[in-house]
């Protein structure tokens, strides 16, 4: 039989977490995904689109097949507009289609020992109840509260 000569497409593997905070985590985890020969599918490298951030980010998640999830201890951006009237961060809303849509999750929840600045903790009260809330339901699997995914805490 012969071979194929076609390229083959690769597959989109969507990192998702804050920005500021997880830059050296992020670069580290497009480099590994490049390495299995995925595609990183990153807000870094979409150029300025003419769709609002929400969507944008929505749609890659809707055009890879897996998703990384990094949670820090920042929240991160809470985009204020119609479409996100419980005022959730972009990374929640990537979680909340990842999940509508039955994608995979690889969740790296960063560990309480991890070292950090001052300036990549949640100040805002309120955005750290949501981090925290969000942080807890990564874990689950699904809406039974005692069965969790499987993750690995993020360490220096």
């Amino acid at each position: 039989m012969p071979k194929d000569p076609s390229p083959r497409p690769a597959q989109r593997v969507m990192v998702s977490s804050t920005f500021n905070d997880l830059k050296q985590h992020r670069a580290t985890l497009i480099d590994a995904i490049h390495t299995q020969d995925f595609k990183a599918e990153v807000m870094e490298n979409s150029a300025a689109k003419a769709m609002d951030v929400i969507e944008s980010s929505l749609k890659m998640v809707r055009d890879s097949a897996a998703v990384v999830l990094v949670i820090g201890m920042k929240y991160g951006q809470v985009p204020v507009c119609p479409k996100n009237p419980a005022h959730l961060s972009i990374t929640e809303l990537e979680f909340n289609e990842a999940m509508r849509l039955g994608r995979p999750i690889l969740l790296f929840p960063m560990a309480d020992n991890h070292p950090i600045t001052k300036a990549d903790i949640e100040r805002d009260a309120d955005k750290e109840n949501k981090l925290n809330a969000f942080r807890e339901r990564a874990k689950q699997i699904g809406p039974d509260p005692g069965l969790h995914r499987i993750y690995v805490e993020s360490l220096p």
